[in-house]
């Protein structure tokens, strides 16, 4: 399991109708009616019926909410990431930096050496490339994973990003805050077949960055995605999120 994790760390998704007579039963049959979306209401877009179901301002974590959608409607969005994987496997602690790129739904994350890699989130497939160390030989490995609910759920990280919240899987367990400046929300997910127990998102106080995002599984292995330097609004074309496994590599599909 902790390799099948590894793989994807590497790299922010569920009436009944009766007729009566008389008096009561019209009352009914109204107020049945009534309790019903209109033809105009079911015509909308999900969210935003879900929305009206539960308002983001009500939530105790609409802040992040908030700053999510931030990052998908004021993209392209570039940011420089500090990957650090934590590990009672690990004599020590394993830090890789990169570029993190984010565009509506392709979601794109460069890291460089020693784990140098790249995930690509493009709709309906996550992409892992992983290259070894040229000492090492240098060998390019790709692996292609259809994006179904079970996957979607464990590449947390770029599902974060994906579709209207990507935060509907998850349950707000508690509110820290790290220190004045930080507000850190902690979540568990409501799925039980994923390979991690806790997600962790810190934010600025104002709301206006994301700051870190991390998890970790049962094994007490953790990754935390340290965020710097974020620009909204990139110039970044589209087909820089996009993937193609470099020439003569095989992916292996999942």
């Amino acid at each position: 399991m902790f390799k099948y994790f590894q793989a994807l760390i590497v790299i922010f998704l569920a009436v009944g109708c009766a007729s009566s007579k008389g008096r009561e039963g019209q009352k009914k049959l109204t107020a049945t009616a009534a309790a019903k979306p209109s033809a105009k209401e079911l015509s909308k877009p999900k969210a935003t019926l879900e929305e009206k179901k539960q308002p983001t301002k009500d939530r105790p974590d609409s802040a992040v909410v908030t700053l999510i959608k931030k990052y998908k409607s004021e993209s392209p969005v570039s940011v420089k990431i500090r990957k650090r994987v934590q590990s009672p496997y690990l004599t020590k602690e394993k830090v890789s930096s990169g570029v993190l790129k984010l565009d509506k739904d392709l979601f794109r994350l460069d890291l460089e050496k020693p784990d140098a890699s790249t995930m690509v989130l493009d709709g309906k497939n996550i992409w892992v490339e992983t290259r070894l160390d040229p000492a090492m030989g240098g060998e390019v490995q790709v692996s292609k994973f259809a994006l179904d609910d079970t996957r979607r759920a464990n590449a947390v990280f770029a599902v974060l990003f994906d579709g209207e919240n990507g935060l509907e899987g998850f349950e707000l367990k508690k509110i820290n805050q790290p220190s004045v400046e930080l507000k850190e929300f902690i979540y568990q997910p409501k799925k039980e077949a994923v390979d991690y127990k806790t997600v962790a998102i810190t934010i600025s106080k104002k709301g206006d960055v994301l700051k870190s995002f991390s998890y970790e599984d049962e094994l007490e292995n953790k990754v935390i995605y340290d965020f710097g330097t974020t620009t909204f609004k990139a110039k970044i074309k589209r087909w820089e999120l996009e993937y193609t496994p470099p020439k003569g590599v095989k992916p292996s599909e999942f």
